[in-house]
């Protein structure tokens, strides 16, 4: 009887002590992502993919209303992608000069034949400032 309690406790305590070790293993650095590099992730499988693909990933078939909706979304991912790409920040000159010696025709330029959102913006807020100076001179 006392033979099978020291098994026992040695059956026990070599359970318990193998616990009490920590196996080491290379760890790799986790690839950190803000949600706005998921939604792009999204938006790029999405413009990627066709809608058979769409169909099998779903595993429904989709009607002809659904295939519609799925092809508006994907050109609006796509001009969104596309958008993100060529948009940049701060001061944009050619944007002024455009709104501010071309006036209205300077901005409908900017929005027929160029892409980026800054330089549009800025080439309403170059014939704000004409406006600003001529209603200034009209004052005065």
């Amino acid at each position: 009887m006392k033979k099978i309690l020291v098994v026992i406790a040695v059956l026990f305590s070599v359970n318990v002590s193998s616990a009490a070790f920590i196996v080491s293993q290379p760890v790799e650095n986790p690839v950190v992502e803000t949600k706005a590099q998921k939604e792009r992730a999204i938006m790029e499988m999405v413009t990627n993919m066709s809608v058979k693909d769409y169909e099998v990933l779903t595993g429904k078939k989709m009607n002809f209303v659904e295939r519609l909706g799925f092809k508006i979304t994907k050109k609006r991912f796509e001009k969104k992608l596309a958008m993100a790409e060529s948009t940049t920040t701060g001061f944009n000159i050619g944007g002024f000069a455009l709104g501010f010696f071309l006036g209205l025709i300077g901005v409908l330029i900017a929005y027929l034949f160029i892409q980026d959102a800054n330089l549009r913006k800025w080439s309403w807020i170059g014939l704000a400032a004409v406006v600003a100076i001529v209603l200034i001179a009209t004052a005065l």
